[in-house]
């Protein structure tokens, strides 16, 4: 993933698919103590200018630069459980596999 540092401490760690999974990844943040303000809460000429098929800097996931690695990885970890074609749980939740 290309690196998107600017002034100001704050870098985009991750740019979402949907409005929705910006808020979950945000809210995942949050709770394990990573600050990730909404766009609109950091000065836009500290931003990157937006580039490729995604205009929307409601996707942006931004977190401070010293956070970045460690957003990352939480980033992933998310974004690896909820890949695939699961709707509902895992497959221990269905009572007739036990």
């Amino acid at each position: 993933m290309n690196e998107q540092r600017k002034p100001g401490g704050f870098t985009i760690a991750y740019t979402a698919e949907t409005p929705a999974e910006a808020l979950v990844i945000r809210s995942l943040l949050e709770s394990a103590g990573i600050h990730s303000p909404g766009p609109e809460m950091v000065n836009p000429l500290e931003l990157p200018l937006p580039v490729g098929p995604c205009l929307n800097r409601l996707l942006d996931i931004i977190v401070a630069e010293p956070k970045l690695e460690e957003a990352r990885k939480l980033i992933e970890e998310y974004t690896a459980g909820n890949s695939g074609d699961r709707c509902c749980g895992s497959s221990s939740d269905n009572p007739d596999e036990q």
